[in-house]
Parts: C-alpha cells; structure tokens; sequence
C-alpha cells in the first residue's frame, strides 16, 4: 500500500508538467497563427483611417469624416495610389472627382481646399455671399470658372453683368462694397433707387470712374436723367439758366435745351451752350435789334446797324445751326471778305 501512495505521488507532477506544455504549446501557435494571419494582412492590405484597403489599389475613403490633416498624412504614406475623399468647404463636403460643385458660404481660409480636387473645371457661388472668398478663389485658380451673383435692393446680378439697374433702398456705403464684385460693370442704373445720402451718386461717380452711373438730376424743382439728350424748361429766369448751367458737368451728352418762345439775352444763350458743350438752345434771340428764333439758319440783317460787326459773332455762338447772315449792302467789298475771314463756317452776304 505504502508502493501505491508513493507511485500515484510521484505521477502528478509528471502530469502538470505535460499540461504546462500543452498550454504553451497552444499559446504558441496561436501567437504563431496570429503572427502569419498578420503577415498575410498586411503584405495584402494597408490600414487608412480606420478600415483596410488592398495593396496597390486606389483608396476610397468617401463617405468618411476625413480631415484635411489625415488626408494629407494617408496621401504622404502612399503617394503611388489615388485617394478618393470627400473635401470639406463651408460645413459641407464635396466629392474630390467632382469637376463642378455649387458652394454656400465658405471663409479665405478654405480657398485653397478647392486645389485639392482631381480636376475641377466650374464652382457655382449662386448660393454664397462670401464675395471676397470667391474673388480669391477665382484668382487663385484661373483655370477654374468661378461665378456668383451680387443681390442689391432685392435684385440678383450675375458676377459678369456690365449693365444693372438698381430699384429700392440702396445706400452708398451697401454699393460701394458690393459692386466691386461686378468686375465687369459698365453701367449702373440708380433713376428708381433710394439712395441715402442724397449725394450718393455723385460720390459713387468719384469711387468708379470706370462706371457710369444713371440717375436723376433735380434742377429747377424738376428732375431730369443725367444721360438725357433733351431738356425742356420753357421760361426759365435768369437763376434758374446759372443753376442750369451749373448743373451742365453732371450731364453726358445733351444735345438740346427747350427754352420756349421765351426772348433771351445772347450772352446767356452763349454761355449756357458752353456749359453744355455746344449744345442746341432753342428760344427767341434778339441781336442788333432783331428778334430771331435759336434754330434759324439765317439771320437777315440787312436793316440794321452791325457797325464793325463784333455781335455777329455771338450770333454765331448762340445760333447752332446759323449757316447765313445777310448784311447791309453799304458794306465794302472789303470789310464783308474781312468779316467772312473772321467768322469760318458762317457765309456772310451783302443784302441785294
């Protein structure tokens, strides 16, 4: 008996220690399993942004919330692959094969995000009022077609208008910021806007001398288009001809100015067709006592005293379309080829 207890004594630790190395025996190929099973792995895949992707074959990590600075880091560890992703600009994200996209509101630090697109050929601002965002955009990447609209007073105007017509409130400061961003503006249009302060044309005329402006001058308690080539203000005195006048440089190009039947001072006619640039007056002349209408091409002076002839030339200044001016017949020979020297352009004749 005591045989007995001393063989099965001596047989448990022979026993643990083949359990021992059947343990680490399993350990071991399992850690030799894992081992392989990785190898395989990664001789087969690379691990981007959280999943794995065959080797040697491009990689699409679309759909993901990737940042800039992980893009940049897979894109550095694997420059012989193309990697698909979705750019963030503005809160949004854009498909990096896209070659058009509609953007909203982005900032100047997202602009060069847009260099990050395989071929980007068109980006639509419609949506956006980030004007300076864009402009820098458009300047940073010529090859792309960036537009937007620039919206004044309710009204949307593409970034390539050349002519807009502006209606409602408009103040200064609103169109002095926004149409920079028309850079190809010619011609703006204020006749049915409100524009604060009143002389708010006038100032935008000094800050874009390259645009002309429309808009509305008060003279004489009446308004009239500054590119208007009429005007009309039958009987107007004396104040209301100097305010005209000086009103003359804020007009384009008048070629008329309707005085009625009204009888004026030559001197004043003169002066107001200098202030406008030769333009025609019509009204009632009277020179060497002869009343006579504005548009006249011939003047008939044969009954009165011209003496050495000096009102002949303010005829011929005041009178646009004066052509002929008939004389006394005691002229001489020689003083009527003096005057016809001294006024080029109007025939002088001696009355028959």
């Amino acid at each position: 008996m005591q045989n007995l207890g001393s063989a099965e004594q001596s047989s448990t630790p022979v026993s643990g220690k083949r359990h021992r190395k059947l343990i680490i025996g399993i350990c071991l190929a399992v850690i030799l399993l894992i081992a392989a099973a990785a190898f395989w792995l990664f001789s087969n895949y690379i691990f981007v942004c959280g999943s794995f992707y065959h080797k040697g074959e491009d990689i699409d990590l679309r759909g993901k919330d990737i940042s800039i600075e992980q893009y940049q880091v897979a894109a550095s560890a694997y420059p012989q692959l193309h990697i698909y992703w979705d750019i963030p600009i503005g809160g949004k994200r854009y498909d990096c094969s896209a070659e058009s996209i509609a953007v909203g509101n982005f900032s100047m630090e997202e602009v060069p995000n847009f260099a990050l697109f395989d071929d980007l050929k068109a980006v639509d601002g419609s949506d956006a009022s980030c004007y300076d965002a864009l402009a820098a955009l458009r300047e940073a990447m010529p090859g792309v077609r960036v537009s937007w609209v620039v919206r004044i007073g309710g009204e949307e105007f593409p970034d390539e208008a050349t002519e807009i017509v502006v209606n409602g409130s408009a103040t200064c400061a609103l169109l002095s910021d926004l149409l920079p961003y028309l850079p190809a503006l010619e011609r703006v249009d204020l006749r049915n806007a409100a524009l604060e302060p009143g002389n708010a044309a006038e100032l935008l005329e000094a800050a874009f001398p390259n645009v002309e402006f429309i808009y509305n001058i008060e003279v004489c308690g009446q308004k009239f288009s500054n590119d208007a080539s009429g005007i009309s203000l039958p009987g107007a005195d004396e104040a209301q001809l100097a305010a005209l006048c000086a009103a003359a440089k804020r007009f384009f190009h008048v070629e008329t100015i309707d005085l009625g039947d009204t009888l004026y001072a030559v001197e004043d006619i003169i002066a107001l067709r200098r202030a406008f640039d030769g333009a025609k007056v019509l009204c009632r002349l009277c020179i060497y006592g002869v009343e006579t209408p504005s548009d006249a091409d011939e003047l008939d002076l044969s009954e009165a005293e011209t003496g050495d002839g000096a009102d002949l030339g303010k005829a011929a200044a005041a009178m646009a379309d004066l052509k002929t001016i008939i004389v006394r017949s005691e002229l001489s020979d020689e003083d009527l080829e003096g005057l016809n020297r001294k006024y080029p352009g109007i025939e002088i004749i001696q009355a028959e």
